[in-house]
C-alpha cells in the first residue's frame, strides 16, 4: 500500500508533467478510427460496412523526436526503430477516459506539422511511485 503522502506525490507529479507538455510541446492530432462492422454473404464477400465516426484527440508532445538515435528510443521505453518519436503526458490520456494498456495501435493514425504517421509502438518513461509520467509512441511515416 503506497502512504497517503506518496500517492499525493505522485498525484502532484503527473500533473506537473502534463503542465509542462502542455506549454512546451508541439501540437498534435490522434485519430482513432472507430470498428468497423462487416456483414459477408455466403461466398465471403463484404455485403455491408457499417463503420463507426473516427474520433479526433487534440494533444501536446514533448519532445519530439525526429530520426531518434538507439539510445533516445530505449531510453523511451520503446525497442524498434522508428522515424519519429513522440512523448505524451500520461495525465492526458487518463483525462480523455482511455486506458493506456487497451490502446489498439492499428487504428491510430498521427499528424504532426502537416506530416501523417500510423503508430508502431507504445511505451512508458519515467516512472514515479505506481505509474509512469510518459506514454511515448514510435511512429513511422504513411
Amino acid at each position: 500500500m503506497i502512504p497517503v503522502g506518496v500517492e499525493l506525490e505522485a498525484e502532484n507529479a503527473l500533473l506537473d508533467t502534463q503542465n509542462v507538455v502542455n506549454e512546451y510541446g508541439t501540437e498534435i492530432e490522434i485519430s482513432i478510427s472507430g470498428e468497423t462492422d462487416v456483414t459477408r454473404d455466403k461466398y465471403n464477400s463484404i455485403k455491408r460496412r457499417i463503420g463507426a465516426a473516427s474520433v479526433i484527440l487534440e494533444f501536446k508532445a514533448f519532445p519530439v523526436e525526429f530520426s531518434p538515435n538507439r539510445h533516445q528510443i530505449e531510453k523511451a521505453g520503446l525497442k524498434e526503430v522508428c522515424e519519429c518519436m513522440i512523448h505524451t503526458a500520461y495525465k492526458d490520456w487518463t483525462d480523455f477516459g482511455y486506458d493506456v494498456d487497451k490502446l489498439d495501435l492499428t487504428r491510430m493514425t498521427v499528424l504532426i506539422d502537416g506530416w501523417s504517421f500510423r503508430m508502431k509502438e507504445k511505451g512508458y518513461s519515467d516512472r514515479f511511485t505506481s505509474s509512469f509520467l510518459y506514454v511515448t509512441f514510435g511512429l513511422a511515416k504513411i
